[in-house]
């Protein structure tokens, strides 16, 4: 095998602190010290065999397989090799991830890809809240990377982001790009209420808006931008809907968030 496998075999009864579950630090250890490894939950520590099975040996992959609902900062600062986690994932998913790849099966619970600056993240469900958000006393949120999400995500996703792409396949909940700095977030469905509030720069792209035009964004009419048929382009493999902006679908911009000055844009790919 390429890596250690992570059976979990009981769910801890408090939330599970796992970011010392990363490829690059279980790469240095042997199945017992594996074993033996001490995981926060709490006030206490609990040792990793007795919640998780250890499989396979040292390599640049790690799997996680179960009901991961409790197991908190999987991939937090993650700069190298690659994460599975067969089931769902608990908050702070890939925070402050700055290189390799995290793919969850499942959904993610609040601020996955928190302070995110590198490398790609995948869920293969939902996400809640905050994704993609700043983390607490950082003036900044996502400054880089990839962000793939194939259903819905919650309130505030991206906000004060500074750089990198969020792609969601399905909708997104209240002041979606809230604070944008700069950045790309695409929307296959629809856009919540209060979408990308406060915006002072960035691009946020969705099929609609659910609460009508914000008032404080400008209509800047009908354009065919190339610049997004090129992202599109890119990126349509894993947004496949993003492929209309190159068929010639209408596209209608929206320039704000004039509240603050702000030169940003939310882009919908229909009146």
């Amino acid at each position: 095998m390429t890596g250690y496998r992570l059976l979990l075999r009981a769910q801890p009864q408090l939330p599970l602190e796992a970011s010392p579950l990363s490829p690059a630090g279980l790469s240095k250890l042997r199945l017992a010290a594996v074993e033996r490894l001490p995981l926060g939950s709490g006030r206490r520590t609990i040792a990793l065999a007795e919640l998780f099975r250890v499989e396979g040996g040292p390599g640049p992959s790690l799997v996680i397989a179960g009901d991961c609902r409790r197991l908190d900062g999987i991939g937090r600062g993650l700069a190298e090799g690659s994460i599975l986690v067969e089931g769902d994932a608990g908050h702070e998913l890939g925070a402050g991830q700055s290189g390799g790849v995290i793919r969850v099966l499942g959904s993610a619970a609040n601020a996955a890809a928190r302070g995110m600056q590198g490398g790609i993240l995948r869920i293969g469900g939902s996400a809640g809240d905050f994704l993609g958000g700043a983390a607490a006393a950082e003036r900044f949120g996502m400054r880089g990377g990839l962000v793939v999400v194939a259903g819905d995500i919650g309130r505030r996703a991206g906000d004060r982001m500074r750089r990198g792409v969020i792609l969601v396949g399905g909708s997104a909940g209240p002041a979606c790009g809230a604070r944008m700095i700069a950045g790309t977030i695409a929307v296959g469905g629809r856009l919540g209420p209060l979408p990308a509030l406060r915006m002072r720069r960035g691009t946020v792209i969705a099929a609609e808006l659910g609460d009508g035009w914000p008032a404080t964004f400008a209509d800047s009419g009908r354009h065919d931008l190339t610049i997004l048929k090129l992202m599109a382009r890119r990126l349509s493999a894993d947004a496949p809907w993003l492929a209309a902006i190159g068929r010639g679908v209408p596209l209608r911009r929206l320039s704000g968030d004039l509240a603050v000055d702000g030169k940003g844009e939310i882009v919908l790919l229909q009146d």
